[in-house]
């Protein structure tokens, strides 16, 4: 006899209208250029003097255009352009810097992705992604050899999963497993706080760091994890108890009971970040990547902020 067909669960939108409305906003170019920006596009007059020609620019109007840059898809060249024409349409007076000099500024930024220094316990979610790095394509690989040059930038992030704020990133190589950069990932991360991760960070380190910092994390146990017997830390026993659960109960029994799924948003925030940006990154150099990374996930806050959907199960 054939086992029951499960039925499968649907949600439906419940704030369609303001959803519908921050997705417009979205393409409003005045979300990055407002007021305050304007009066601080030009660096201050007591900057520390250096050699040669002065900073002309702040950091706040390189930022700008980089971020305009990539939301509209545009090149540096392309996104000159633009901006000078929009502030020749709203009537300001501003210098736009050329696309040199955002390529050589774009180098040294200090992006600031996290919105909040909040010490109150939070719950968050934690992922990877790989990114390609644009360049000449598979077709010439494939003619002419595996090039020498890294083909693949790795993104991991951590993410609130209360306003799907992205707190942190980290960029590594394609080769780097995503538990050798847990400590970096969490140590910004309050006491007291919820860790959610598939089963790449449920190894010995995570959970014993985790531990230490008095951060509950909850893994994904592998099918090949065993329980620890010999001198458990308390970290290993936390393991321990999720590994246990799992073999006894099945996963679904146990992801429903430590709420594992909610690190799903992690995964839909990976999803967005490719849908907006595309599967690639441009810069070619390290520090160029690392900030267009950082851009990217402050840009995909600033949408967040504007509104997110807001779904409740079908009964």
């Amino acid at each position: 006899m054939a086992g029951k067909k499960l039925k499968k669960s649907s949600t439906r939108k419940i704030n369609w209208s303001k959803y519908n409305q921050s997705l417009i906003n979205r393409g409003d170019f005045m979300l990055f250029i407002d007021k305050n920006i304007v009066d601080s596009w030009y660096a201050a007059t007591t900057d520390i003097k250096q050699r040669g020609g002065q900073i002309k620019y702040s950091d706040t109007a390189i930022e700008t255009m980089l971020m305009l840059d990539h939301t509209f898809g545009l090149r540096l060249r392309s996104v000159t352009g633009f901006v000078g024409r929009i502030f020749k349409l709203a009537g300001i007076d501003l210098d736009v810097p050329n696309f040199s000099r955002l390529s050589r500024r774009g180098q040294n930024l200090q992006v600031k992705v996290r919105r909040s220094n909040s010490t109150e316990p939070i719950v968050v979610s934690i992922d990877s992604t790989g990114l390609k790095i644009y360049g000449q394509g598979e077709w010439n690989r494939k003619k002419h050899g595996k090039s020498s040059r890294r083909q693949w930038v790795k993104l991991h992030i951590v993410m609130s999963n209360n306003d799907m704020q992205i707190l942190d990133f980290k960029a590594s190589n394609s080769d780097v497993a995503d538990c050798e950069v847990f400590d970096e990932l969490i140590s910004n991360i309050p006491t007291g706080s919820t860790v959610l991760g598939d089963g790449a960070y449920g190894d010995h380190h995570a959970y014993n760091t985790a531990t230490d910092k008095d951060i509950y994390l909850i893994a994904k146990p592998k099918s090949s994890d065993v329980v620890t017997v010999a001198s458990p830390t308390p970290g290993d026993m936390l393991r321990n108890l999720h590994v246990a659960k799992m073999k006894d109960k099945g996963f679904h029994a146990w992801a429903n009971k430590v709420k594992y799924f909610r690190r799903n948003l992690a995964e839909t925030t990976m999803d967005r970040f490719k849908r907006t940006f595309g599967g690639s990154i441009a810069a070619r150099k390290v520090a160029n990547q690392v900030n267009e990374l950082a851009i990217k996930c402050k840009i995909l806050n600033k949408f967040a902020d504007l509104g997110m959907p807001e779904e409740l199960k079908a009964c």
